[in-house]
């Protein structure tokens, strides 16, 4: 399956094991599958988020296949991705996107008391 990527998010987080890991969601835009094409009334692209311990180097605005595997309890797992287009540039600004917080980040609060 083709996704473009849009977002990629690092983070630390306690493993099992209490040690300290890194882990990395990455966000993409897909096509609908041929079914949910067929029985339903699809509009757009869909949504992907897939989780992994593995830094695959991909950032927003490449064109990437996901690879799976079966993993824990029978559900696919994320076991590799592969380039099939590197992005030029990401396909959006950030500040072109909604509810950012990008507006009020940089900005200190109104103080109530001065109303």
């Amino acid at each position: 399956m083709q996704v473009q990527v849009v977002g990629v998010k690092k983070m630390e987080y306690m493993g099992r094991d209490s040690k300290s890991k890194i882990g990395f969601n990455y966000y993409g835009l897909k096509s609908f599958t041929k079914y949910e094409e067929e029985n339903t009334a699809c509009e757009g692209c869909a949504v992907i988020t897939e989780f992994s311990n593995e830094d695959y180097n991909i950032h927003p605005g490449d064109i990437v296949e996901f690879v799976y595997e079966p993993g824990y309890q029978g559900k696919a797992s994320l076991v590799n991705v592969l380039m099939l287009k590197m992005g030029e540039k990401p396909p959006f600004k950030v500040s072109d996107v909604a509810g950012t917080g990008q507006e009020t980040a940089d900005s200190k609060p109104e103080d109530p008391k001065r109303k």
